[in-house]
């Protein structure tokens, strides 16, 4: 399931190509879980992304899958627990990148760039934006907060439940925090059979455009 157009060469803007490739695997993944029996929505879809951050001091890097929570001209959104390891990394050496691929389609598309924490309204904005069994799960300990069975885990979520019962608007949080990536480097890589892949690379000049360049990945 390849769409033949755009490909990498088509625009001077990487995000207009990036939301253009994320509409088309949205596309891809529903046709390809259509008749999945719990529906495609209950598969992880295109808007996952594996996020690498980097400690200061040892210079070691870690990877992770999470969500892209958006998407404009600034840059790209996401969310986790403050108290997380990518949050504590970001902390001390706030760059980051990202990767986001689509299989059906071929496509990889690599970000990189700086990382600074958005406004608490934003957060505010996107716990209101879950579902509640989800906001929930936020309210309970913190991420990395060791438990001795998975049992315990269940106990502390019907315990959070039983908590807010009652409560029609559950209350914001405090393990949860925001980032923007504002990206100084695009790649987007479209496969090919024979291997003759088609790779662009977008680098953010000082004044603010885009160069790009064609390269053989």
């Amino acid at each position: 399931l390849i769409m033949d157009t755009p490909r990498c060469t088509g625009t001077m803007d990487p995000f207009a190509l990036l939301n253009t490739w994320l509409e088309n695997a949205t596309t891809a993944h529903e046709e390809v879980f259509k008749d999945y029996r719990r529906g495609a929505e209950s598969v992880h879809g295109p808007k996952v992304m594996c996020l690498s951050t980097c400690s200061k001091d040892d210079s070691k890097p870690s990877s992770r899958m999470v969500d892209l929570a958006g998407c404009n001209e600034n840059g790209i959104t996401f969310f986790t627990d403050p108290n997380s390891r990518k949050a504590k990394e970001l902390a001390d050496n706030p760059f980051a990148s990202a990767v986001l691929y689509f299989p059906s389609l071929e496509r990889q598309v690599r970000i990189e760039g700086k990382v600074q924490t958005l406004p608490q309204s934003d957060v505010d904005e996107y716990f209101r934006s879950l579902p509640r069994n989800i906001q929930l799960t936020l309210l309970m300990n913190k991420q990395g907060h060791r438990y001795t069975t998975y049992e315990d885990v269940v106990k502390e979520k019907k315990a959070v439940e039983e908590q807010y019962r009652d409560f029609s608007e559950l209350p914001i949080t405090p393990n949860l925090m925001g980032y923007l990536l504002v990206p100084s480097e695009f790649q987007f890589y479209q496969g090919n059979p024979d291997w003759l892949s088609d790779c662009a690379h977008y680098v953010k000049q000082k004044d603010g455009s885009w160069c790009r360049e064609l390269v053989l990945c």
